[in-house]
């Protein structure tokens, strides 16, 4: 079975979107903050948008053993207080000396005990089905879903490919395919010290960790850490971000989305605060990178906009760009009119890949076509939509345009044409704008 979104045709980096894409409809961003978790708790004003627009908070186990703070139970609460979606992501382990079936209850308990929900849990170097039964069950709360328990591995570590024989030396691929299986998912570990030099063909090994998991019909976690893993031209202080969009992108242009980002600091000294200075992500934080996750998946409101204009004249007078356009009254058989959609980015540094679609009102009459660079689409758009990336993506301070031809069939009766086209940031996020054609003369037309 493909693990792929299915694809009907590339036109300059536009491929359409099938409606089953993804087992989970709307892509997620948790965050979390080892080394420099305290600057949280200090900060809180320096990171209010993640804070209150991110999914929830990243966890790894060796921040709720009771070494790493004074006041676990205290810094837990008042990091609950903070995020809006009280929901934890617990990452456990299989290989950390100690960590056991009795610690990861603990740990539950403790997250649970501060405020948070877990609905999402990782298993870590290795799998014990008791182990992943107790993650899923253990302790839910009241009305709580069953919770979603996800193998992890370093997408470096696979030669290249989950399909693939080899990976580490202590586990094989065949082993980490099986694991998924019984999982409810995989989860990525991700430093961008390795993203950045490839290591161990990490990009590709993502990719196929996403797809596989979705081919099994599970959901599939990619993080972003600004670790560099020894891998000294890349510094995270510079480069997180950068490199971070890299990934998101590169996983977007091959269709490997992940349902689920973690951006999870660990290993370093990069700053956890701000998020942005004038409204754009800063270049040395973590929190930046969430921001960036949040407001490239969501949309950041006024800055990705859809317009209509004719490229005709009415009445001598050229018609401007707007929400609504009407055809000229009287249109008689056979007469063609050519309009323009502009899809426009007005963000000084987010780009979109965002997919434009229609819906048909009522076209009795009329034949519509949308066409890029000559390219017949109209299909596409009417049945899931156009994702604008790759070559194609929408970038800060540019636009594209799309072709609309519009031509008077009926012989017999005037027909009514209302055309609505919306455009949407992401996959499986809500419209932010909207444009109409329509025909508003109702009146017989003589042959």
């Amino acid at each position: 079975m493909s693990s792929k979104i299915a694809v009907s045709g590339v036109v300059a980096g536009l491929v359409l979107l099938s409606a089953a894409a993804s087992p989970v409809k709307a892509q997620q961003v948790y965050y979390g903050c080892a080394d420099q978790w305290s600057d949280l708790l200090k900060n809180p004003g320096q990171w209010t948008f993640v804070r209150q627009n991110a999914d929830g908070f990243y966890i790894n186990f060796i921040e709720l053993e009771p070494s790493f703070t004074k006041d676990r139970p205290g810094i837990l609460r008042a990091t609950a207080a903070l995020f809006t979606h009280k929901n934890a992501y617990f990452e456990s382990d299989m290989a950390a000396d100690g960590q056991s079936l009795a610690f990861d209850r603990r740990d539950i308990d403790n997250l649970q005990q501060a405020g948070f929900t877990v609905p999402y849990t990782s298993l870590n170097y290795g799998w014990s089905q008791e182990r992943f039964q107790n993650l899923k069950f253990y302790h839910l709360l009241p009305g709580q879903s069953v919770r979603y328990s996800f193998v992890q591995q370093g997408p470096w570590a696979i030669n290249g490919s989950l399909l693939r024989e080899g990976g580490p030396p202590q586990f094989t691929n065949a082993q980490y395919r099986n694991w998924t299986t019984q999982a409810d998912g995989v989860s990525t570990d991700g430093p961008l010290g390795f993203w950045f030099s490839d290591q161990g063909q990490m990009r590709s090994g993502s990719f196929s960790m996403v797809d596989y998991a979705h081919s099994q019909k599970k959901l599939a976690v990619v993080m972003l850490a600004p670790y560099a893993a020894g891998v000294a031209a890349y510094d995270p202080g510079k480069m997180f971000l950068s490199t971070a969009e890299d990934c998101v992108r590169k996983h977007e242009d091959n269709d490997s989305e992940p349902d689920i980002y973690d951006v999870f600091e660990y290993a370093t000294t990069i700053g956890a605060v701000p998020e942005q200075i004038d409204g754009a992500p800063v270049q040395n934080s973590t929190t930046a990178v969430a921001y960036y996750l949040i407001k490239h998946i969501h949309g950041d409101p006024g800055t990705l906009t859809l317009s209509i204009q004719s490229l005709g004249t009415l009445n001598g007078i050229s018609i401007e760009p707007a929400k609504s356009v009407s055809m000229p009254a009287g249109a008689p058989i056979r007469s063609v009119y050519h309009y323009q959609l502009t899809l426009a980015d007005k963000s000084s540094w987010l780009d979109y890949a965002a997919v434009l679609s229609a819906k048909q009102l009522h076209t009795e009459g009329w034949l519509v076509k949308c066409k890029i660079g000559g390219v017949d689409i109209t299909s596409s758009i009417l049945h899931g939509g156009y994702k604008f990336y790759r070559t194609a993506r929408i970038l800060p301070k540019s636009s594209t345009t799309v072709d609309l031809v519009v031509s008077r069939t009926s012989e017999k009766k005037y027909g009514s044409l209302s055309i609505e086209f919306g455009l949407q940031p992401h996959r499986n996020q809500p419209i932010v704008d909207r444009v109409v054609l329509n025909a508003s003369n109702r009146k017989k037309l003589s042959h």
